[in-house]
């Protein structure tokens, strides 16, 4: 014998169904005939209020919903998903106390999150260039208020390192790094500095080093804003310049990172002035220069402003460059246009150059 659940008002039961059923075809369009053709990012966040909403009524969702959401988690589509990238379903960390309810219902605050950063839906691709980084912390209020992704970050995230982070980094980025994390803190930070390379496209540049040579300078202040506020990459920063420096063209120019115990910092300013200081010598050509002298004799007056404040205002530029750099005063700095002194030392990464 089989039991069956019946609602005491199954009336409105339906009814709350049927207005589930309209608002599911006024969200799909009625043209719509592939759901790839669909834009995510610009469906309409009132009817999928209304949806759930009316999803909410429903007696029978407290029965519905951890059936279907186990249903939809050891689902074969999901399995192969999750094995693929490396761990199980067991690892998310599900039980008894998470209410399937909620974490319904938290579905159209993520939706909105998501497409208030600016996505698009080109030719089937999501072009990332109108993403507005001011909006990440809304993202990731939103997911933190789901127990299941909230479980699942730590777990995906150790799994996307080792799979997908050069092995250069694994080393830095240890397990016990990655669990020591607070999460909630951590993502915004992390996420919207990302936010911020994508949109300048140094992520997929084919030439990063001139696509930051292109950036402006909001960027790099957006960039030093919240990779300053990121403990995993200012904890290992020192480390990850070393690989980064290491797989550039540089010669044999070597850089020493910032000494916690003498109190130097990645503070903000820091991570900020170190970007400008390297789009004007990337703009100059001084690493790939063979006679760096000449190309410093060729400096706008705008430049040598720009360099010497920002040199100024970076712990790492000015030990690492003075030891490594020459200095330029007026007895060896030949008179052009209208330069007639240098307000002070003008110090260039040009290794063991003498003059």
């Amino acid at each position: 014998m089989y039991a069956f659940y019946v609602p005491e008002n199954y009336c409105e039961e339906v009814k709350s169904l049927g207005y589930v059923f309209v608002d599911v075809l006024n969200l799909l369009g009625e043209d719509i005939k592939d759901l790839s053709q669909l834009d995510f990012f610009s469906l309409d966040q009132q009817v999928i209020d209304s949806m759930f909403a009316s999803l909410n009524e429903l007696e029978v969702l407290d029965i519905v919903a951890p059936i279907a959401v186990n249903l939809l988690i050891n689902s074969e589509g999901v399995i192969n998903a999750v094995e693929e990238a490396g761990f199980t379903i067991e690892d998310l960390g599900l039980d008894d106390s998470i209410d399937y309810v909620d974490e319904l219902m938290n579905i159209p605050n993520i939706y909105k999150a998501i497409a208030n950063l600016g996505l698009k839906m080109v030719e089937g691709t999501v072009d990332l260039s109108g993403i507005d980084p001011e909006k990440v912390s809304a993202l990731t209020d939103a997911i933190f208020e789901s127990a299941i992704i909230s479980n699942a970050l730590p777990v995906v995230t150790t799994t996307l390192v080792h799979t997908y982070m050069p092995d250069d980094y694994k080393d830095i980025l240890t397990d016990e790094e990655l669990d020591s994390v607070d999460w909630k803190q951590e993502l915004t930070p992390l996420l919207t500095a990302v936010a911020v390379l994508l949109k300048s496209d140094i992520i997929n540049s084919e030439d990063p080093l001139q696509t930051l040579a292109s950036m402006e300078d909001s960027e790099f202040e957006e960039l030093g804003k919240y990779l300053s506020q990121s403990y995993l990459l200012t904890n290992n920063l020192n480390e990850i310049l070393d690989v980064l420096m290491s797989s550039m063209d540089l010669g044999e120019i070597t850089f020493d990172g910032l000494d916690e115990e003498a109190g130097e910092r990645w503070t903000e300013e820091e991570i900020t002035s170190i970007f400008k200081c390297f789009k004007v010598l990337i703009n100059l050509d001084i690493f790939g220069s063979e006679d760096p002298l000449q190309v410093i004799k060729t400096m706008e007056n705008e430049q040598i402003e720009n360099i010497s404040l920002n040199m100024s205002r970076s712990v790492f530029m000015k030990k690492n460059v003075v030891t490594q750099g020459f200095r330029v005063t007026e007895n060896n700095f030949q008179t052009k246009k209208d330069i007639r002194y240098i307000p002070i030392y003008a110090v260039f990464c040009l290794n063991e150059t003498k003059i």
